[in-house]
């Protein structure tokens, strides 16, 4: 048995970290986008887009935590 459970404990942290490097991609993609687009509607401030590449760096970093 502790080979099968080792088998699914390195199969819950590859998902965990594949979860991580999609969510960070995700992020990244949403800040581009709206870098790309621009603000037309003056909604969006400098803040809300230094948020949201601080949240996928955090994501990053995590990812590399788990990746060792």
């Amino acid at each position: 048995m502790p080979m099968r459970d080792e088998r699914y404990r390195r199969d819950f942290e590859r998902a965990n970290r594949d979860r991580l490097y999609y969510r960070a991609a995700a992020v990244d993609a949403v800040a581009a986008l709206l870098l790309a687009t621009g603000d037309d509607y003056g909604i969006l401030t400098g803040d809300d887009l230094a948020d949201v590449h601080r949240r996928a760096s955090e994501l990053r970093a995590r990812m590399r935590s788990r990746t060792g």
